[in-house]
């Protein structure tokens, strides 16, 4: 028998069917460590090889590591990450079904029964969980910056016409700097705005530096 756990928030949904593809059973549980207690006794009485859970590592991160925990040294049951693209294209075959959590925990399912492939579930605890979450967070203030810096190029075109010739780029915090210098003594609203927004830029330069060493210190111990 194979399952499958479509993750949200507040909620996890799950599907389990059997070698030929037919359900044999489906439930919504709490995304809770009493939702996970029914779904290990579920598996449990349904007789589950096979687990694959769609967002390991967000909203089903929990239970990823619960399921993991319980039968990760175990070699009769695997619990194994199915990737959101792979659940949408199953979805998109079922005809006549929209998207719904009990249809993804189904598409989730049949795809774990499928695919032999599938990664392991990554156990996201101790010094590995620590990194990642370094990691995610590093590359989430590094997103942020570039979207700023887009917005303050937009905005300095009509603040400060040819300034693209003595500030080329915003990459560092002497270039950011420069731009704060030009934009001195303007007290228009757009100005101060896109003074805000560059000493976004700079607190965040600074955050990653000290990620960074973060990062490097935990890879290095």
């Amino acid at each position: 028998m194979f399952a499958g756990i479509d993750t949200h928030k507040d909620t996890l949904a799950v599907a389990v069917i059997d070698a030929a593809g037919r359900q044999r059973a489906g439930c919504e549980v709490p995304n809770t460590e009493q939702g996970f207690t029914v779904l290990a006794e579920l598996f449990t009485r349904h007789r589950v090889t096979r687990i694959g859970i769609e967002g390991s590592g967000a909203f089903g991160r929990a239970v990823a590591v619960h399921l993991a925990v319980k039968w990760g040294h175990s070699p009769d049951v695997a619990v194994v990450e199915v990737p959101s693209l792979m659940t949408s294209r199953e979805r998109h075959g079922q005809v006549g079904k929209g998207k719904t959590d009990p249809v993804d925990a189904l598409a989730i399912a049949r795809i774990t029964a499928r695919e032999e492939k599938l990664p392991p579930v990554k156990l996201t605890i101790g010094p590995a969980a620590d990194l990642r979450a370094l990691l995610d967070y590093r590359e989430d203030l590094v997103t942020e910056r570039g979207a700023l810096v887009c917005r303050v190029h937009a905005d300095l075109t009509g603040l400060c016409p040819g300034y693209q010739h003595r500030v080329p780029t915003l990459t560092t915090r002497s270039r950011v700097r420069e731009v704060l210098a030009l934009l001195s003594g303007d007290d228009s609203v757009r100005a101060v705005l896109t003074r805000r927004r560059l000493e976004r830029v700079i607190a965040i330069d600074a955050e990653v530096a000290a990620l960074t060493r973060d990062i490097t210190s935990l890879v290095s111990s």
